[in-house]
Formats: structure tokens, C-alpha cells, sequence
């Protein structure tokens, strides 16, 4: 089949690592068909409108029913979709409210999710909240409850990491009447740094604005790949423990046994993190560092995981039947992809590096399952035999300075 993915992770001017999870999830559990990625918050132009009904099916790799306005975040209205004239498959529908407050939804949002189920059934929600949501537009049989495609991500951790913990900050451009910003910059602020004391931690940067504090800036303490976020993925994998603002980076954590704690700054990620089973605490405007620390401590010396995997096996099992379902064979649904394309690196290095680069390459080896090749400029005399010796089934090139310039340059 070809299918079309409607997803965020396409021509969004605000990277979103989370919606890179969802979209590569939903990628590898639909392997077998033929995929296009389409930007899901664009107005479609005709040609698009076009190129989406030569698709037998469209996708929706996860969106959310905005409380505030009770809108639903897509640029495609009910006119557009029934021009394409093609079953719409939302996987992983979300909601998204103010803690405290409840999802309305509007005409426009209630007449999408009817067509939606009309074109192809009931709909994959996330969490407890947009089923009832769902149900209360809809009716009880409308929906499925498959948890996030996120769960099903996996990926390979670094072979060797220096930072035990991993601290991952709140959206900062999140606008709502019932979040106090300075407070959750000040906890932000104020939890780095414990943990950090407590010991070595990463600052894991979504966007620019996360550095908004006088806290961790670009550098060894930050890590901030907006154009490589798998890497994101590599660093929750290879860590500790978590301690995040927002539901992604938690959830990532618990499908690779990562030990976590979410500070719940709406009802989108309690209702997730209670989904799943994730320790949290919910974000209050009398919060301090010292309460949310002390929280994250206890659930580390218990933590559930006998709660968070059944749950877990729970909801990938809803997900793979609800493909079932829709005729969407999917493969298995925690498969890591192997790369076997080869990897070139270019690298400098002389005999006091030489740890470095041996750490460097023994990293690479453990998370490409390709062959690597290594360009080296070697400015030590034993570097070139070293690095031979240590990794043998590594292809080396190596060159010294007189190999590249003559001694007056």
C-alpha cells in the first residue's frame, strides 16, 4: 500500500523531538508499505490535495484536541479530506488542556473526528482523557485505546556515556493563564543544578528557547541536536535516570528501562504519564526544587516497573491489533532498524588524544551495525599502530602533516 503520514515532524518551525519519536514509531511499524511524509499543519495546495488521493490511506502520526479552543492541530479541513476521498487512520489521538481544566472541543474539531471515524472506524487514542473525549463526541465504540507509537521506539544506546542523569526542561513558549513561566524557569533553573551536584548531568535542550535561563548554555554540560534528534533518543537510552518537564523523553526512557519522573505541567502529560504508569508530580504554582527532587529520589528507590511494563505490553498490544484492524500489517513493534551502510568519519588526532579517539570509534562500533571507515590525520607517532591494534576490523586511512603540506605551508 502507499500510504501518506500526515506528521509534525515535517515543516514545523518549532523542532519537536517528540514528534520525531511518533513519526519514526509509526515508520518502522509500517514498514512493509510504501511511505510519504507530509507536513500535517500546512494547508494543503491542490497538487498535494492530488498526490494524497493517489494514496490508498492517510495516516495521522499523532495530534491533539486543544482544549483552549477546542480545535485540533491540523492544517486539513473536512472539505479537504473528503476531496481525497481516502480512509483517514489517526494513530495515537491526542488532548491537550490546562491542568485542571477539561477538552472542549468545537463544530470544526467534533465534524473532523466524525469523518475520521466515519472513513475508517474507531480511532487510536493515546490516554484516558481523549477517549473521553472521543467518546462523548462520538459514542463508547469510537475509539481504541492504543497509548502513544512512541512506546514502540527503540533505538541502540551510546556504548560508553559520561553523564549518569539527564535533565530535560519544560516547553518555555508554552502560553497558558494557569502556568506561572517564572516558576518553571526558577524550577528548571534550580533542579539542574541539584542534579548536577548530586552527579554529572545533561542539560537535553529541545530548541533555542530552552536556554532561556541563566543556567546551562551551549556546550559540554548541553546537549542540543535540532537537526539530528535521533541522537536525543541515543542520549535517554544511554542514561541513568530522567528528570523531565515534558511526557517524550519519559516515555522514550520506560521503552528502554530508563528510570524517570515527569514534572506534569498540563493535562496532556498527566494523563499520559498516567497511562503508563510514569512517577510524576503535577505542576503548582507553591512548587519548589526541593519538594519535586525529594519525589524524584523516592520513586528511584521503588521504581515501578512491574506497573509500567504490564501497562506498556498492554497498549502495544491494543496498537498492533488496531493495525490489524485497519489492514495495516505492521512488523514488530520494538524492531531497531540495522544501518548497514558505511559510516565515514573524519577525524585529528595525536598520542595524548588517543583515549579519546579510542573511545570515539569503540562508540561508533557499538551503535553501527555497518562498516566504518577512518580518516585520520595522525599528528602522533603511535597513533596509526594503536588504533589498528585496538579496533582490526575498522578500515583506517591515515595521513601525517608532510603527507598533506609541504614544510613552508
Amino acid at each position: 500500500m502507499r500510504i501518506a503520514l500526515l506528521t509534525a515532524d515535517v515543516g514545523n518551525a518549532m523542532p519537536n523531538v517528540g514528534d520525531y519519536f511518533i513519526t519514526e514509531a509509526v515508520e518502522r511499524l509500517l514498514a512493509r508499505h510504501e511511505l510519504i511524509r507530509v507536513p500535517m499543519h500546512e494547508p494543503p495546495t491542490s497538487a498535494r490535495l492530488d498526490e494524497l488521493k493517489a494514496c490508498d490511506a492517510i495516516v495521522l502520526c499523532g495530534t491533539n484536541i486543544v482544549g483552549a479552543d477546542g480545535s485540533i492541530r491540523i492544517g486539513y479541513s473536512r472539505e479537504h479530506f473528503a476531496y481525497i476521498d481516502r480512509p483517514v487512520i489517526p494513530l495515537g489521538l491526542g488532548s491537550q488542556a490546562s491542568l485542571g481544566a477539561e477538552v472542549e472541543i468545537d463544530s470544526h474539531a467534533e465534524n473532523l473526528l466524525r469523518y475520521w471515524y466515519e472513513s475508517s472506524g474507531p480511532l487510536s487514542v493515546r490516554d484516558e482523557l481523549t477517549a473521553q473525549v472521543v467518546k462523548k463526541a462520538l459514542g463508547e465504540g469510537a475509539y481504541r485505546l492504543t497509548g502513544c507509537p512512541s512506546i514502540t521506539y527503540r533505538t541502540s544506546p551510546f556504548a560508553q556515556a559520561e553523564a549518569a542523569n539527564v535533565f530535560c526542561p519544560g516547553p518555555f513558549h508554552y502560553r497558558s493563564p494557569e502556568l506561572d513561566r517564572d516558576r518553571v524557569l526558577l524550577l528548571t533553573k534550580e533542579l539542574f543544578e541539584k542534579s548536577d551536584r548530586h552527579t554529572r548531568t545533561l542539560y537535553l535542550a529541545q530548541q533555542p528557547s530552552d536556554f532561556l535561563f541563566k543556567g546551562p548554555k551551549p556546550g559540554l554540560s548541553s546537549f542540543h541536536a535540532p537537526r539530528s534528534p535521533e541522537l536525543h533518543g541515543k542520549v535517554i537510552a544511554s542514561a541513568r535516570s530522567i528528570l523531565s518537564f515534558r511526557i517524550h523523553p519519559c516515555i522514550v526512557a520506560s521503552t528502554h528501562r530508563v528510570p524517570s519522573f515527569l514534572v506534569a505541567l498540563d493535562e496532556r502529560t498527566r494523563s499520559l504519564a498516567e497511562s503508563m504508569g510514569i512517577p510524576h508530580s503535577l505542576f503548582h504554582k507553591q512548587m519548589t526544587s526541593a519538594e519535586v527532587w525529594s519525589k524524584f529520589q523516592n520513586a528511584l528507590l521503588e521504581y515501578p516497573w512491574d506497573v509500567i511494563e504490564s501497562k506498556l505490553q498492554r497498549l502495544r498490544e491494543a496498537l498492533q491489533s488496531h493495525l490489524a484492524e485497519k489492514e495495516l500489517h505492521s512488523r514488530d513493534v520494538i524492531s531497531v532498524p540495522a544501518d548497514l551502510s558505511p559510516l565515514r568519519v573524519a577525524c585529528i588526532a595525536d598520542n595524548r588524544y588517543l583515549p579519546s579517539l579510542m573511545g570515539l570509534v569503540e562508540n561508533l562500533s557499538g551503535i553501527h551495525a555497518g562498516p566504518i571507515h577512518c580518516h585520520c590525520l595522525a599528528l602522533g607517532d603511535h597513533v596509526a599502530e594503536a588504533m589498528q591494534t585496538r579496533f582490526p576490523k575498522v578500515n583506517f586511512s591515515f595521513c601525517r602533516l608532510e603527507d598533506l603540506w609541504e614544510p613552508w605551508e
